[in-house]
């Protein structure tokens, strides 16, 4: 608040990302620790069914929980039109302060097939089974 630290305010976040389908958000804040978990799940072509999850110390009071959750929510549904318009870029440009997102893509290329018409190709003769 204009250059100094509150401290009853501040939050600290640790993120884990377990394939791309799950993450965990690990809030330790002044009222308690709080553990948000978010899961996609795949269920046909450009489907996907999202779910979020709250967990939090026993004396953190519910409302804390909720409010948290709801801006996890909210923040999610604001990046949805940015994933709906996106496009891969094989050799995309990198500032220097975003290098860890080179490793991110390289972990991350082990959950796409090989082939970019694999599910064109599958669809068109019946091998998916949504």
């Amino acid at each position: 608040f204009f250059g100094r630290k509150i401290n009853w305010t501040l939050v600290e976040v640790f993120i884990t990302q377990v394939g791309p389908g799950m993450v965990a958000l690990h809030f330790n804040t002044p009222v308690g620790r709080m553990i948000a978990i978010e899961t996609v799940t795949p269920l046909g072509p450009m489907m996907q069914r999202v779910r979020n999850f709250i967990f939090a110390d026993r004396w953190v009071l519910r409302i804390f929980a909720k409010a948290l959750l709801h801006s996890i929510v909210l923040q999610f549904e604001r990046d949805v039109p940015i994933w709906d318009s996106k496009t891969y870029l094989h050799a995309p440009l990198i500032l220097k302060e975003e290098t860890p997102i080179k490793s991110f893509r390289r972990w991350f290329a082990q959950f796409y097939s090989q082939d970019k018409n694999e599910s064109s190709n599958l669809e068109s003769s019946g091998g998916l089974e949504w």
